[in-house]
Order: structure tokens, then C-alpha cells, then sequence
């Protein structure tokens, strides 16, 4: 399964567990869409293309799918990332030489997940209390 259905299986897993029809999602996505500042419109048919072709959609309507499906927080950068986009944490990695460099330096260790636990602890260590 390509990384674009399996964000379409994903949407559909999380419209069905809030008992959502596609049309009901729809709707709702299209009210937070207009709110916002990009008034793009929205319907089923579209949804139904993420859902079973795997389309990807704009950054706006898939920030008003997490919004509506109630995505929490901790889970967003995987939702963004079967949608094949960055996250804000990665932005920060893209922006940012040393980020980039320290990531590059990780992956060549070929860390365990362990290891990357280490990592992580070590880092919350040295930077509580900023």
C-alpha cells in the first residue's frame, strides 16, 4: 500500500470511528475551511478520491480533516506525514543547518529504537528549565 492510501485508509478509519458519513465530513471540513482564510470549497466526492484513490490535499484541507477528525496533537506529525507532508518539527530540520547536520549524524550511527530513547532522554535532560 503506497504512502498516499494508506492517508486515504487512514482518513476513513478516523471518519468511521466518530460514525461519519463522507458527506457529514465533508461538510464539516468545508465550514472550518471557510472560516478560515482560504474559502476553498470541499465536498464528498473529493473525500471519497482521498479515501479510495489515495489523493493527497492541500495543506489547508488536511489540517481541516486532523481539526475535525480530533487528531490529537502528539499524533499530527504522523498524520502529516502519510499525507507526504512536513510537519513543523521538520521545517525546523529543514531550516536549520546544524538540525540537519546533527539528524544526518544520528542516522549514521544506525541507532536502535533504545538508543533514540538515550537520545531523547539525554536531550530533555540538558535543556529542562529553558
Amino acid at each position: 500500500m503506497s504512502q498516499p492510501e494508506k492517508f486515504g485508509t487512514k482518513i476513513r478509519e478516523l471518519r468511521k470511528a466518530k460514525n461519519l458519513s463522507q458527506r457529514d465530513l465533508a461538510q464539516e471540513v468545508e465550514k472550518r475551511l471557510q472560516e478560515s482564510t482560504d474559502k476553498k470549497g470541499f465536498d464528498f466526492t473529493y473525500l471519497s478520491k482521498i479515501e479510495t484513490l489515495g489523493w493527497i490535499p492541500s495543506m489547508p484541507v488536511i489540517q481541516a480533516l486532523a481539526k475535525t477528525l480530533e487528531v490529537k496533537e502528539a499524533d499530527l506529525g504522523d498524520f502529516y506525514t502519510l499525507a507526504g507532508k512536513a510537519n513543523e518539527a521538520m521545517e525546523t530540520v529543514i531550516k536549520s543547518d546544524s538540525a540537519r547536520q546533527f539528524y544526518r549524524s544520528a542516522l549514521r550511527k544506525d541507532l536502535t529504537e533504545e538508543d533514540w530513547i538515550k537520545l531523547l532522554a539525554e536531550l530533555n535532560k540538558n535543556t529542562e528549565g529553558r
